[in-house]
C-alpha cells in the first residue's frame, strides 16, 4: 500500500503525560518510521474542555494538511469508548471531540483531493499507561494493510480500528525520540462588513441564498427587518436572491463564512444557516463541508458573543443517524457512525451543537438550535440529490425514478413554509429565558407526516400523469451508502409547547406546488 500520509492523534488521561509538554502536536521518531503526533489528552477537569474540542475540531485537520504534505506515515488512537452521547452533555466536548477527528480523518482518507491519507485508529483503554500507550502508537505504525479492492473505504476505515489490547507487539521496543511540532493556523484577515443604517430590527442570515435561506430572509424583509445576508455560493447561485434585490432594507454579502467576521453596527438576531446539506455537495466536498459547519458556527457564535445577539443555529435531523428511536425526541442521543460516508455533515452538525453548550456556558448568548428534519419547496436545486428533486426531476426528464434500496425508509417531508414558521416561531420566542438550560435550547423543527420513498415516488408520479399525461418506471438500485436512515419523523411536541408552532401544509398539497414549479421552468 502506498502511504500518503500517517498522523496520530492520541486522546489519553490528562495525568497520562507522553511528552512533558502542553503542545497537542508532535513528532515520534523510531528505528523504522517517523510519524506525526496529534495529542488530545483526557481531562480530569472540565476547565480543559473547551481547549480539548477546539484542538479536536480546529488544530487536528491542520496536523492532518501538514502530515499530508510532508508525506509522513498516519495512525489516530482515541479512547475506546467513542459512542455517541448527547451534545450537550457535560462531557460531549470531549467524546464529540475525539468523534469529529475521526470524521476529519475519515474525510481526509477517503476523499482528499491532494492525495488521501493512510490512517489506521487505536482504541486506547482508559487504564492504559503512558508505557503501553506509545508502544501501542509504535506497533500500530508498523503494521500493513492490504489493499483489498472489494472493500470500500467505509469498511477499510473500519478494518483500521484497532484495539491496544488486540496489538500483536514486536518485542522489546526502544523509546522513541519525541519533538513538539508547531501548527499555527495560516493568517486569514478577517472580513469587516460595514452595513447600512436602519431603524428596525436587524438579523443577519448566514447562507441566505440557500433554499431555506433566501426564504428566512423573504419572510423577515416582510416583516420590516434589515436583513443581512452572506453567502459563498459553494451549493447554490444568485437565483434565489433575485426576489429578496427588491427590498430595500435587503443587503447582501458574498463571503465564506467558515472564515473570520465582523459587522459593523448592531445586530438583534442571528440566523446561522451556512452549510452543505445535500449529499450531492457533501460526498464531493467533505472537507469543505466540516469546515462550514465547524468553523462557521464558531465564527457565527463568535459575532452573536460580541453583538449580545440572539442566535438561531441550523442542525439537522442527521444527528439523530439511523436512529433506533422512533420518532426521534430532542432527548434521543444518536446513532450516528463518524467514519461512514455522511459523517462529514452528521458529525460537523454534532459539533455545532456541542460549540453552542461552550458558547453558552461560557458567555450565556441566548441561543436556539433547531433541528431541520426533511423540507421540499420551490428554490431546491434539482440537482441537488435529495428524495424529492430527484424524483421531480425524473418525472420532467421522462427517465426512470431512481429509488436507493427497497424504498421502504421513511422520511416526514415539510413543507418550506411550515419550516421557515417554526425557525421564526423559535428564534422569536419570548419563553425561553436567560433560565432555560441549554438542553432545553434545543428543537426539532418539522412535520409529522411520514411517507416511505416508495410512497413519494407514486405520489410524484400521480402528478406526472395529471399534469403531463404520463408515468416513468420506479427503478430500485443497491443502496450506495448503508447508514442511510432507515426512519425520520419528529417529535415536534416541545416547539409546539413552547411556541404554538404547527404545521398547516398538507403534503400533497405541497408536492403539487412544487411540481408546477419546476414544470413551469424553462429548463425542465
Amino acid at each position: 500500500m502506498k502511504h500518503v500520509g500517517m498522523i496520530v492523534l492520541c486522546l489519553i488521561t490528562a495525568s497520562h503525560s507522553l511528552v512533558g509538554t502542553s503542545s497537542p502536536f508532535f513528532s515520534i521518531h523510531t528505528e523504522k518510521r517517523d510519524a506525526y503526533v496529534f495529542h488530545i489528552p483526557y481531562p480530569d477537569h472540565v476547565d480543559d474542555f473547551k481547549s480539548i474540542f477546539f484542538n479536536a475540531c480546529f488544530d487536528f485537520p491542520l496536523a492532518l494538511e501538514k502530515a499530508q504534505q510532508e508525506n509522513k506515515a498516519l495512525i489516530l488512537v482515541i479512547p475506546e469508548k467513542y459512542y455517541p452521547i448527547s451534545t450537550t452533555e457535560n462531557t460531549a466536548p470531549v467524546i464529540e471531540g475525539a468523534r469529529i477527528a475521526l470524521a476529519w480523518a475519515s474525510a481526509y482518507y477517503r476523499f482528499n483531493s491532494l492525495g488521501n491519507v493512510d490512517v489506521r485508529t487505536v482504541l486506547i483503554p482508559s487504564n492504559a499507561t503512558p508505557t503501553q500507550t506509545i508502544q501501542a502508537i509504535v506497533t500500530a505504525s508498523q503494521m500493513e494493510f492490504e489493499n483489498q479492492k472489494n472493500l470500500t473505504p467505509e469498511e477499510k476505515m473500519a478494518q483500521r480500528m484497532i484495539h491496544a489490547n488486540a496489538l500483536p507487539f514486536y518485542g522489546n521496543l526502544n523509546k522513541p525520540h519525541i519533538t513538539p511540532v508547531s501548527i499555527d493556523s495560516p493568517p486569514v484577515a478577517k472580513k469587516v462588513i460595514i452595513s447600512k443604517p436602519h431603524s428596525e430590527k436587524t438579523i443577519l442570515i448566514t447562507g441566505v441564498a440557500g433554499f431555506l435561506g433566501s426564504y428566512l430572509a423573504q419572510a423577515f424583509l416582510d416583516k420590516k427587518y434589515r436583513v443581512i445576508g452572506i453567502d459563498n455560493f459553494a451549493c447554490s447561485t444568485g437565483e434565489n436572491l433575485t426576489a429578496l434585490h427588491s427590498y430595500p432594507h435587503f443587503e447582501f454579502h458574498e463571503f465564506d463564512v467558515s472564515h473570520p467576521f465582523e459587522v459593523e453596527g448592531p445586530i438583534d438576531y442571528i440566523a446561522h444557516l451556512a452549510s452543505i446539506p445535500s449529499p450531492a455537495d457533501y460526498y464531493t466536498m467533505p472537507i469543505e463541508t466540516l469546515r462550514s459547519g465547524l468553523h462557521g458556527a464558531r465564527n457565527a457564535l463568535n459575532l452573536a458573543a460580541k453583538k449580545n445577539a440572539r442566535i438561531l443555529l441550523a442542525s439537522s435531523s442527521e444527528v439523530y443517524g439511523n436512529p433506533e428511536m422512533h420518532p426521534q425526541q430532542e432527548s434521543y442521543k444518536g446513532n450516528v457512525n463518524p467514519i461512514a460516508m455522511r459523517s462529514q455533515y452528521d458529525e460537523s452538525k454534532r459539533g455545532e451543537e456541542t460549540l453552542a453548550k461552550l458558547f453558552y456556558d461560557t458567555h450565556s448568548i441566548d441561543i436556539r438550535i433547531a433541528r431541520i428534519f426533511n423540507t421540499f419547496g420551490p428554490r431546491m436545486r434539482l440537482s441537488d440529490g435529495r428524495v424529492m428533486t430527484n424524483f421531480i426531476q425524473a418525472a420532467l426528464s421522462c427517465q426512470p425514478m431512481i429509488v436507493h434500496g427497497d424504498g421502504t425508509q421513511t422520511r416526514s417531508p415539510a413543507f418550506v413554509t411550515d419550516t421557515v414558521n417554526g425557525l421564526i416561531a423559535l428564534l422569536e420566542s419570548e419563553t425561553i429565558t436567560p433560565l432555560t438550560t441549554i438542553e432545553q435550547r434545543i428543537f426539532n423543527v418539522g412535520t409529522p407526516q411520514e411517507y416511505s420513498i416508495n410512497q413519494i415516488a407514486q405520489c410524484v408520479n400521480a402528478l406526472s400523469e395529471k399534469h403531463l399525461g404520463r408515468t416513468v418506471p420506479i427503478q430500485h438500485i443497491p443502496h450506495i451508502d448503508p447508514t442511510d436512515p432507515k426512519v425520520r419523523r419528529p417529535d415536534i411536541t416541545a416547539l409546539s409547547s413552547a411556541t404554538g408552532f404547527k404545521p398547516i401544509v398538507d403534503f400533497a398539497c405541497g408536492l403539487e406546488t412544487m411540481f408546477l414549479h419546476y414544470h413551469a421552468q424553462p429548463h425542465t
